[in-house]
């Protein structure tokens, strides 16, 4: 009966210390923004922000780009990173 039973059993007791640390890392940091973007328009101006932060451009902009974002109305926003991922597409 022992052997047959699954027992079920939480993702976080697996964590090591540092993959919890990590954890609580990123929910601080997706606190903060929903705490900064009320509105779609807010959480626009900060996903703009952080974008441009991790080297995004706005389409348009001359020159060749690989990571790029469009905002439509200052209601939504896209971001696109341009290639091919070795995840997506193994050769």
């Amino acid at each position: 009966k022992e052997k047959i039973l699954l027992r079920p059993s939480l993702v976080w007791d697996r964590l090591t210390v540092r993959e919890r640390k990590e954890v609580y890392t990123f929910a601080e940091d997706y606190k903060d923004f929903l705490n900064s973007s009320k509105t779609e328009r807010a959480a626009v101006i900060t996903i703009e922000k952080r974008a441009q932060k991790n080297g995004f451009s706005r389409i348009g902009r001359p020159g060749a780009q690989k990571k790029i974002y469009k905002v439509l109305k200052n209601k939504a926003i896209g971001l696109a990173v341009i290639g091919k991922s070795e995840y997506l597409f193994p050769t």
